[in-house]
């Protein structure tokens, strides 16, 4: 299989994996953003941005992403609904925001306004969800996100906000998509119990959940909930997102699901790499994942 870098910035060289000695190598691409001589050593063109794959022949193709990631005008922020901008909030509350995923992004970095606080250790997260407090002060703000890889950042279209009284509008207060009472902001993750048991622990947190066995080749399962180092299985009060990404950053799998315990099936994927973002209410974590066959 031809081996070497997922992502090329400027240049890169590949090479046929275990290759005899005296191989004789055919290298092409598919994609005119992206050359590559006969010592396999492969250039941008042009400032391409987008996928392509590698040949070398014979071997197994390699598929990378080539430049920034590929965020513009059509690459769009909301909250409620996609598409609406401005969107209406109320001062002090706390909303989820998304962004649309950017091809060739490792992860997304928010500006926010001043006067909004974001809920959460960073403003920089691995997928383009964020849970932000907005100001108390009326007033019109913009918020703005990049997607971001080791070539560098693009943004995404901005979001106008209207926080507040604003020309004696208002509408509902809520973004497009909530009524009031507007979504609340996150919360502690509750597991529904059998009746008999009065467990009502701190630690029932999605806090750092457990997926095994990594590497796998037919399954994972992820734990979503531990007491004492121990699983814990039974029913969230609102639902888990679960996403599995290639290198590439394409989605291989998605499930939305409200059980604490959920298995991933792997068997139709190659041996590769992932990424698995769990986003639950304000917590977003990833975890790196190996499918080995």
């Amino acid at each position: 299989m031809v081996a070497g870098s997922s992502l090329v910035c400027t240049s890169s060289t590949y090479t046929i994996q275990n290759a005899a000695a005296n191989l004789t190598v055919s290298w092409s691409t598919n994609n005119p953003g992206l050359s590559i001589n006969g010592s396999g050593v492969a250039i941008r063109q042009n400032n391409y941005n987008g996928p392509a794959t590698v040949c070398g022949t014979p071997a197994t193709p390699k598929a990378i992403y080539v430049g920034f990631p590929s965020a513009d005008n059509t690459t769009l922020i909301w909250a409620g609904t996609r598409g609406v901008n401005p969107v209406q909030t109320y001062p002090g509350n706390t909303y989820q925001f998304n962004g649309d995923f950017v091809n060739g992004a490792s992860d997304y970095t928010w500006s926010l306004p001043g006067g909004f606080v974001q809920l959460g250790p960073s403003t920089t997260t691995y997928s383009p969800q964020i849970y932000i407090t907005t100001s108390t002060t009326d007033g019109v703000y913009y918020l703005y996100c990049s997607a971001n890889n080791a070539c560098g950042s693009q943004f995404m279209a901005n979001l106008r906000i209207e926080n507040g009284n604003i020309g004696g509008g208002g509408g509902n207060g809520c973004p497009p998509g909530f009524s009031p009472p507007c979504k609340p902001g996150p919360g502690p993750l509750r597991v529904a119990m059998p009746q008999e048991s009065k467990l009502d622990l701190p630690n029932l947190l999605l806090s750092n959940p457990e997926v095994y066995p990594n590497p796998a080749n037919k399954s994972f399962t992820v734990n979503l909930v531990q007491e004492e180092g121990k699983a814990i299985e039974g029913i969230l009060d609102e639902p888990v997102e679960l996403i599995l990404y290639n290198l590439l950053q394409q989605i291989v799998y998605q499930k939305s699901t409200d059980k604490s315990i959920v298995t991933i099936p792997i068997e139709n994927l190659p041996s590769e790499v992932y990424v698995l973002s769990i986003a639950y209410k304000n917590k977003l974590i990833r975890k790196q994942l190996v499918i080995r066959k």
